[in-house]
């Protein structure tokens, strides 16, 4: 049972390896709601008017993200109502592109940058998770429009909002 279930050799090493999985995704959860509450706290703290031409990109991804996830559930995508979709995320869009825009800001000022290094341990980490080999995993973000830039500038958004989450106290 413990070898085909987790890989293990042993019900003891089965119940160490699941009870090390539940910590690391506790603190993931944990970090990620540390990382949104600062994004939210680092928008509101800054008004400013937003590129009308971002946002409406962020809207088609965000509408392409759904109907994708509907799809994938076997929904039929002629229930999707894009002018309903578009309205009621209209704010998080916003939102969205306002944090992007300042998490670029901040990059820049503090001199963060993303090494070829850390855009390979992101590949290796996702063909982990995944079971499938690095190449694999290189090749679909290749394939995918913006791909590679787009994992590189998400994995600078994440070690920006680190460096912030460092710097930040608690009130």
């Amino acid at each position: 049972f413990a070898k085909d279930l987790g890989n293990s050799k042993t019900v003891d090493e089965l119940k160490a390896q699941i009870r090390e999985d539940l910590e690391i995704r506790m603190k993931n959860e944990q970090a990620s709601g540390q990382r949104e509450e600062l994004m939210e706290k680092l928008v509101d703290a800054h008004s400013f008017d937003t590129p009308a031409g971002m946002v409406e990109r962020e809207l088609m991804s965000m509408a392409r993200s759904q109907a994708m996830r509907m799809a994938r559930q076997g929904a039929d995508l002629k229930t999707f109502d894009i002018k309903a979709f578009r309205e009621k995320n209209g704010d998080l869009a916003v939102k969205r592109v306002k944090g992007t825009l300042l998490l670029e800001l901040i990059s820049e000022k503090e001199k963060i940058t993303v090494s070829d290094e850390e855009v390979n341990a992101a590949l290796a980490a996702a063909a982990r998770s995944t079971g499938q080999k690095i190449e694999a995993v290189r090749k679909y973000y290749e394939d995918q429009e913006g791909g590679l830039d787009n994992l590189q500038i998400t994995l600078l958004h994440e070690k920006t909002l680190g460096h912030l989450l460092s710097k930040a106290k608690k009130v």
